[in-house]
């Protein structure tokens, strides 16, 4: 059967058309002008094309290689960043090099439409990781993609009070309800509940050997099957994938894409078993997710350098993503945490890490606050302006003390050894001040009062006071032990009143009586002489 939206191709063999056939280039020549992932792919992986008869050919990609038929089978890995690709190329070039591909790099490309993505990864049953960085995609595109991708043979998607329910073509009085994922063991779940009143049934059926709608099911999770409709409008027994939900993928990049969020809900559909998102550098004001949306699937989310300053905007990502465990908000402007710490805990239980670096948080009471997280053990609060006033050995002390349960503190590690230490310093740092945080409290109560360290100066004395003899002249002077025997003799010159080239240099140790050592080493230090308080440096002129 032939899909809409991308031409047809041989469904059984899957066998790609010779690239540089006559029929592919007079497909290419009706298509519209850009760089195609296509041709793009060939042009970096196909390394016969650069072959020198008198050069020396080093593989630049090992794992790709060319079939006896003139077929490119990419490797597991593919990074195309900056190739200036805007459209996807013809499907029948990609369905057979693109089968084995797991992790695709389109990072700094020149795609603005979800559409051509999407006619991308429909070919790459395996994929596990896209990045589509700094891709300039248009947000009012996306939330259209998925009925006009593939001439509606879509997911039909019912949102009632933000509930979402997901059907492949089946009516539920038929199939019942059968979401895109319902399993938190599986680690994949819907975007949304289902809501159990909406029937629907696709506008045209997807045939179970499409090539668009196979699926390796080994590699598919039991809870992210749906069921599909055969051509015939019978409930196939296979349980097919749709073109447009993408199971398999893991984590999905959109850095500096600027989607806006109603595009965010959409992908998210799209990407039912997402665990890794990066949100970074796309210049959101506010969370605008729907009050009732759940992702239970997701585990790490990367949300830097966003315009975010207040606490209720990051709530309503623990709202939508309840099993978060590592969260990344460096470079926001977020001034204070939330003042309600059940709200907190109810919103992040499973918060393993937080990263605030460069942030905007405004005092100790604010950093307090992150106590309220029950499963926080890892924070990172480097570059805050406030603490960056600190003194580095007091501040890595008091973030120890008032974090009791954190094991790792700005990436490093933190043994019982260093916070029992921290937690002393923190007594003794307030023990003796009229404002005592509750932290002081109970530490008291299980150290005690700590008594003031003694002042024990270990660094070795460099200035001692000597007397200085010339004749029948003795004066006292301050001098410095780290200075040569050349420098100090020219400081004398004065009291001797002759150049330091006409006199020698004695220094008698008063404590010792092996009379007094002529200092003959011009650049020898001071201090090696073992200088002592009291003692002489005696001038003798030359003769």
């Amino acid at each position: 059967m032939e899909s809409a939206g991308f031409p047809s191709h041989d469904a059984e063999s899957g066998s790609a058309l010779d690239p540089h056939g006559s029929e592919i280039e007079n497909e290419r020549s009706s298509e519209q002008p850009g760089c195609s992932f296509a041709d793009a792919a060939w042009d970096k992986f196909n390394w016969e094309n650069d072959l020198d008869d008198l050069g020396i050919y080093v593989p630049k990609k090992g794992p790709a290689k060319i079939t006896d038929s003139g077929h490119l089978i990419l490797p597991w890995h593919v990074n195309m960043d900056c190739c200036g690709i805007t459209k996807a190329g013809q499907h029948s070039d990609m369905t057979g090099m693109c089968q084995h591909v797991m992790e695709l790099d389109l990072a700094h490309n020149n795609i603005t439409s979800i559409e051509e993505v999407l006619r991308i990864i429909r070919c790459m049953p395996k994929l596990t990781f896209l990045n589509l960085t700094s891709n300039p995609l248009n947000s009012s595109a996306i939330a259209t993609a998925t009925t006009n991708s593939s001439g509606g043979n879509t997911p039909d998607v019912q949102d009632d009070e933000c509930n979402v329910s997901v059907t492949m073509g089946v009516s539920q009085s038929e199939a019942g309800a059968v979401p895109v994922a319902t399993s938190v063991n599986n680690r994949v779940n819907t975007a949304v509940d289902a809501n159990p009143n909406t029937e629907t049934t696709p506008t045209t059926p997807i045939s179970t050997c499409s090539p668009a709608a196979s699926a390796d099911n080994n590699n598919i999770p039991n809870s992210a099957q749906t069921t599909m409709c055969t051509e015939d409008g019978q409930n196939s027994a296979a349980s097919s994938v749709h073109p447009d939900v993408f199971p398999t993928v893991r984590q999905l990049v959109l850095n500096g894409t600027c989607v806006d969020w109603s595009s965010i809900v959409v992908l998210l559909k799209m990407f039912p078993s997402l665990e890794e998102l990066h949100l970074s550098l796309n210049n959101y004001t506010s969370v605008d997710l729907p009050l009732h949306l759940t992702y239970p699937s997701l585990t790490h989310l990367f949300f830097n350098n966003e315009d975010i300053d207040t606490w209720s905007q990051v709530s309503g990502l623990g709202r939508a993503f309840p099993n978060l465990r590592h969260l990344y908000l460096a470079g926001s402007a977020i001034t204070s945490l939330d003042d309600d710490g059940s709200r907190m805990a109810q919103l992040f239980p499973c918060l393993e890490m937080l990263s605030l670096n460069k942030t905007q948080l405004k005092g100790w009471d604010e950093v307090d606050k992150l106590r309220h997280l029950p499963a926080l053990t890892d924070v990172r609060v480097l570059g805050i302006p406030f603490l960056e006033e600190q003194e580095e050995k007091s501040r890595r002390e008091q973030l120890v003390t008032r974090l009791p349960n954190i094991k790792r503190l700005n990436g490093s590690c933190v043994k019982e050894e260093e916070r029992l230490d921290a937690e002393r310093a923190f007594l003794r740092l307030y023990q003796d001040s009229h404002y005592k945080p509750d932290r002081f409290f109970e530490l008291e109560k299980v150290h005690g009062r700590v008594n003031e360290l003694a002042n024990v100066n270990l660094k070795p004395q460099t200035v001692f006071s000597m007397d200085i003899v010339f004749d029948k002249h003795r004066e006292r002077m301050e001098v410095n032990a780290k200075q040569t025997v050349r420098d100090f003799k020219k400081s004398l010159q004065n009291i001797a009143g002759m150049p330091s080239s006409k006199f020698v240099l004695f220094y008698l140790d008063k404590e010792t009586h092996f009379g007094a050592d002529r200092m003959i080493y011009p650049d020898k230090k001071l201090y090696s002489y073992n200088l002592k308080d009291g003692s002489e440096f005696i001038i003798e002129p030359k003769h």
